[in-house]
């Protein structure tokens, strides 16, 4: 999935129906992502103080917070395909 969402963010970066596909993609794929991070019982799990380790902390947060961003940046482009810029 980590790869998928790379080749699209390279991908996003040309003009035309390509970006624009690929940002849309982008933004699919991220949605998805962080919906998916929010229902995994792992997510629960590291999070709870019964069961609390730093390292996947950090990792399960990283997760729920990049790929929101990531399909804001990619809204962004597709807004830009979209104008022209």
């Amino acid at each position: 999935m980590i790869v998928t969402e790379a080749l699209f963010a390279v991908l996003s970066t040309r003009d035309g129906r390509v970006g624009t596909a690929e940002a849309a993609g982008l933004i699919v794929l991220c949605i998805g992502s962080t919906v998916g991070m929010v229902a995994e019982s792992i997510t629960y799990r590291v999070l709870s103080s019964k069961t609390f380790d730093p390292a996947k902390v950090a990792l399960v947060s990283a997760t729920i917070v990049l790929s929101p961003l990531i399909a804001i940046l990619g809204g962004r482009r597709l807004r830009a395909l979209r104008d022209g810029r």
